[in-house]
């Protein structure tokens, strides 16, 4: 009689080695995206990660040992929480780092320029009283001006020698020049200029362009002052229009 052979074994062995292929298929590329991914997608790889992990381990010991469906769904759960917990401690620390780098460095002082934001040139303008007198520091801060960060920041200025510019955020309209003289001590306001566009609207009040103004630049210079109340002409970020009745809404 011939001898049988059992290759039950081998086909176990096959499957086995089968499924460990498919786990480093499926498992080497995701860590290899999970170290170069952003955040939110790291945390997503790692549930993948761990999934592709437990298929193939369920495979792989329903194979060897004969009860695939037990096996293979206890291998599946273990590595899928598994990724999970490797997810969200990932995140935790990412998150520690990221607070760590923040209070470690230091805020960078950005400097104003004309070309930080757009805007509408100043083109021409309109002599109107308004002097003042700055020390060092705050000829400093007069010269980085602002940048809007947020909408609620309404002013772009920026200073480019002798001149500091003031320009709407929304809109880049041209609002008021300075001019600078330097001085050891700091410097001081030698002209002040209301844009003509503006100055011709009806209903400009000077004397309130000039507290605009000047709560304006002692803000920018670090002495907040009181913000005043009266409306100006500058400080609309568009044109008005007209109310319309209810029943008008929504028509030409």
């Amino acid at each position: 009689m011939g001898a049988v052979i059992d290759t039950s074994f081998v086909d176990k062995s096959f499957f086995a080695a089968v499924a460990y292929l498919l786990f480093l298929l499926l498992l080497v590329p995701a860590l290899i995206g999970i170290s170069r991914s952003p955040l939110k997608l790291r945390a997503a790889l790692h549930i993948l990660a761990g999934m592709a992990a437990g298929l193939a381990t369920g495979m792989a010991a329903g194979a060897l040992s004969g009860s695939g469906d037990q096996a293979g769904h206890l291998a599946f759960l273990l590595m899928f929480f598994g990724g999970l917990w490797v997810s969200v401690r990932t995140i935790r620390r990412a998150k520690s780092a990221r607070t760590a780098d923040l209070m470690a460095t230091p805020t960078q002082v950005v400097v104003a320029s004309a070309t930080s934001w757009k805007h509408e040139p100043f083109k021409d303008g309109i002599s109107f009283p308004y002097h003042a007198i700055f020390d060092r520091e705050q000829f400093a801060l007069l010269k980085r001006g602002s940048i809007p960060q947020v909408m609620e920041n309404h002013w772009f200025i920026y200073y480019e020698e002798p001149y500091l510019f003031f320009h709407r955020s929304w809109t880049g309209r041209a609002c008021y020049r300075l001019a600078l003289r330097s001085a050891q001590q700091g410097a001081e306001v030698t002209e002040a200029l209301l844009s003509r566009d503006l100055a011709e609207q009806p209903g400009i009040s000077p004397d309130y362009e000039v507290q605009l103004l000047d709560y304006l630049v002692w803000g920018l210079a670090g002495q907040l002052k009181p913000f005043p109340l009266e409306s100006s002409t500058c400080y609309a970020q568009s044109p008005a229009k007209p109310e319309r009745p209810w029943w008008r809404i929504g028509r030409a």
